[in-house]
């Protein structure tokens, strides 16, 4: 039983974002994913030219997802909207949000990492060299 209520400790602190930007460790549920994401310009660390204010990511309690208006370097091809279904994968203890579509396009959006801050979980692109901490980062927009 001490081993349960330490895992709920470590869940807690994990999606309340009491390790600031953390990596989440415990698989979210299908509700916390599905919505629209869009730009986080606070937590984005990408050069300001590559942020649109017309960058979606929908995602579906059906499996599937839209993507929309981005950066090329975070890479849609040569294309400015994709459609393709989206899953959780875990790695090295870290839970990755994965976007894979079938589509002739020139590249592939392999997926993004989430992490928890201040109660959310966030989706995190990285762009480029890892060590530069370019990023781009995708917040749920509030249902209407």
């Amino acid at each position: 039983m001490k081993l349960w209520r330490q895992r709920i400790i470590v869940l807690a602190l994990a999606l309340c974002g009491g390790f600031g930007n953390s990596h989440v460790t415990v698989k979210p549920d299908n509700a916390t994913m599905v919505g629209t994401w869009t730009i986080e310009k606070v937590n984005s660390t990408c050069p300001s030219e590559l942020i649109s204010e017309t960058t979606k990511l929908l995602i579906r309690q059906d499996g599937t997802f839209t993507a929309q208006d981005f950066p090329r370097e975070v890479s849609l091809g040569r294309q400015f909207r994709v459609d393709g279904k989206w899953s959780l994968r875990e790695e090295d203890n870290r839970w990755r949000l994965d976007l894979p579509w079938e589509t002739p396009a020139m590249s592939m959006l392999d997926g993004a990492r989430l992490i928890a801050k201040s109660k959310e979980v966030l989706i995190e692109f990285w762009i480029g060299d890892p060590d530069a901490y370019s990023r781009l980062v995708l917040r749920k927009q509030a249902n209407p």
